[in-house]
């Protein structure tokens, strides 16, 4: 059983004491009205009074502890969280980094492929092939490489000038 769960039970015992007393209070009030020379029962009723008075006082310091324990719960839930953000936080900038780091050595392979289109075009032309395809209008209409440059252009250029410094460098 946990603080909370205690508090909670000692409040409910608290509440039952006050029911109890209130009870005998109200008793020995209406013994008191009865027969006002009743001096016990006028002590008694003054001793219920005082005594509910307190459990009062108890049931009220119970709740207040409540309320702290519930405020240290949640301040240790929200530690809890903060922490999970903190992780996340760390995990989707790994992933980001390296899906960046990726789509920048892309440029380098499309390098490659271009000057090989190049070639190709310039073999075609040198000598006069003619039943072969031109590799970049292939793939420009079957939306390829070419496309995959311009969109990754855009998306290079709407970098930091920090963060393309970075990535250029980690992909020499």
């Amino acid at each position: 059983m946990n603080n909370l769960e205690k508090l909670e039970q000692q409040a409910k015992k608290d509440q039952a004491v006050i029911d109890k007393l209130r009870v005998r209070y109200e008793d020995a009030k209406d013994a008191v009205m009865r027969d006002p020379e009743d001096s016990k029962s006028a002590l008694e009723a003054t001793a219920f009074s005082m005594q509910v008075m307190g459990a009062k006082k108890a049931l009220e310091a119970t709740l207040q502890a409540i309320e702290r324990e519930k405020e240290r719960i949640y301040d240790q839930e929200v530690q809890t969280a903060r922490a999970r953000l903190a992780d996340i936080e760390k995990q989707t900038d790994k992933i980001r980094q390296d899906q960046m780091t990726k789509a920048y050595t892309f440029f380098k392979a499309y390098q490659e492929w271009s000057d090989l289109v190049d070639e190709h075009a310039k073999i075609v032309n040198q000598y006069r092939i003619t039943d072969v395809s031109n590799v970049r209008t292939l793939d420009e209409g079957g939306s390829g490489m070419w496309l995959l440059k311009n969109t990754l252009e855009r998306w290079r250029g709407a970098l930091s000038r920090e963060t393309r410094e970075r990535l250029e460098s980690q992909n020499l």
